[in-house]
C-alpha cells in the first residue's frame, strides 16, 4: 500500500510536495467521485500520498485520521507527480466524508471549486 501521510496544516503539505524530486504535477482527474479506497488502488504502493481532510468547505469538522476507513471519504481533489497516476512517486489528495458528497458538492467539485486544496495542483 502506498504511503500515506495526513497534513492539518498546508505549510506541512507544501513542503512535502517541494521535497519530491518530481517535475510538474497533474491534475488527476479519474479520481474525482471516487471513494478514497478506491483511489488508493489507483496509486502505486511506492508512492507517497497527502490526504487533505477538507470537510469544513461542508460545514463538517475535519475528522480523516489514517487506518479509518477509507470507503468513507469520497475524493474532492487529486494531483499526482506524472501524468499517469500508475507512473507517480506523489500523489495528494482532498477528501470528504461521502455522506456529505451531495449534489451541491458534486458540483461544486465539477466547477474545480476544491482544487486549491491540493497545493501541488498549482504551477
Amino acid at each position: 500500500m502506498a504511503r500515506a501521510v495526513t497534513a492539518g496544516a498546508s505549510l506541512l503539505v507544501l513542503a512535502a510536495c517541494s521535497s519530491s524530486n518530481s517535475g510538474d504535477s497533474h491534475v488527476a482527474s479519474e479520481l474525482l467521485g471516487t471513494s478514497l479506497e478506491s483511489a488508493r488502488t489507483a496509486m502505486p504502493e511506492s508512492a507517497a500520498v497527502l490526504i487533505q481532510d477538507i470537510s469544513p468547505v461542508v460545514g463538517l469538522e475535519a475528522t480523516y485520521r489514517e487506518g479509518l476507513s477509507d470507503d468513507a471519504w469520497t475524493v474532492v481533489s487529486a494531483c499526482s507527480s506524472e501524468e499517469r497516476i500508475p507512473e507517480s512517486d506523489l500523489v495528494e489528495v482532498a477528501v470528504v466524508p461521502t455522506a456529505s458528497f451531495t449534489e451541491a458538492v458534486k458540483e461544486r467539485m465539477k466547477d474545480g471549486e476544491f482544487r486549491d486544496a491540493v497545493t501541488s495542483c498549482h504551477g
